[in-house]
């Protein structure tokens, strides 16, 4: 396959783009250089090549063998989404919609977007709330999200939203309050809030000896199972870890149950886990398997 990532003009027509958009100098290096890392890692395929699947497992990658925070993981993926946007012209989020409903035969009823860092929800609800849809799939920032929430119950929408576990659920459920009922979000983490599962109990458990005011949520448990999956590889990289046999080591991480949680990597494998499940939101902001 010829290396097409490597084609003059890509990355300078991406800080032309950011350039002409007015973002700040400092902004348009950083987000070049998150360009770049993504193609070294995928091993300079072409963006085009590529999509959600590719992005997941960059983003997987810096959490999970670089050990970056969440802050820092979000700047990567602005980023890679403005080049997908914006660049690119391809909704990634979108997209996997698109693919999970084709092989049922349906497809979206239709679409609409809120700009982004926005809350002015107007054009979309005006997009959306004709067509009289059963169910709604909302894919963005927890303020936008809330904010259409808000708008479509007043005009009478009664149905489900379903949101990805990118929202952040308890900013959501906050940001929300009464109105949270009948949201759905997709989680990729076990569920922190109980003790079902024993990855559970050990994280509250952690929480509690703390001493701490911190309170269980989902990022807290992405974080807890990060540390876990860190502290196996150090120890099986041994007593003088170096950077290429802590890799080896994590790759090397074959079905381990971290207590009702598996994670699975390899030398080709490194998103350590495909598991995903529905939780629903309640009117008094409490989160329900």
């Amino acid at each position: 396959m010829p290396n097409t990532s490597r084609q003059p003009g890509l990355i300078q027509r991406y800080r032309e783009e950011l350039q002409a958009r007015h973002y700040a100098q400092r902004t348009v290096a950083t987000y070049e250089q998150w360009l770049r890392r993504f193609l070294r890692f995928h091993h300079r395929r072409h963006p085009r090549e590529m999509g959600s699947e590719e992005v997941n497992a960059f983003l997987t990658h810096l959490a999970v063998d670089l050990d970056v925070s969440a802050s820092t993981q979000n700047q990567a993926l602005a980023a890679l989404l403005f080049l997908y946007r914006e660049l690119l012209e391809r909704d990634l989020d979108l997209e996997g919609v698109v693919r999970a409903l084709k092989p049922l035969g349906l497809e979206p009823l239709v679409t609409a977007t809120v700009e982004r860092n926005s809350t002015d929800v107007s054009a979309a609800i005006a997009q959306i709330m004709p067509k009289r849809p059963e169910a709604i799939v909302q894919i963005g920032a927890y303020k936008a999200c809330a904010a259409f929430i808000r708008e479509a119950r007043k005009q009478g929408f009664s149905g489900n939203f379903y949101n990805v576990s990118f929202v952040g659920t308890q900013a959501l459920a906050d940001e929300l309050k009464a109105d949270a009922k009948g949201v759905v979000i997709s989680q990729v983490m076990p569920f922190p809030y109980s003790p079902v599962t024993a990855i559970s109990g050990e994280y509250l458990n952690a929480i509690k000896a703390s001493k701490t005011p911190l309170a269980p949520n989902y990022s807290g448990m992405e974080g807890f199972v990060a540390a876990k999956v860190f502290a196996e590889g150090l120890r099986r990289a041994g007593k003088n870890p170096t950077r290429e046999n802590f890799i080896q080591a994590i790759e090397s991480i074959q079905a381990l149950d971290l207590g009702g949680f598996t994670v699975d990597f390899g030398s080709k494998k490194h998103v350590g886990s495909s598991m995903v499940e529905l939780t629903l939101l309640g009117p008094d902001g409490k989160v329900r398997r």
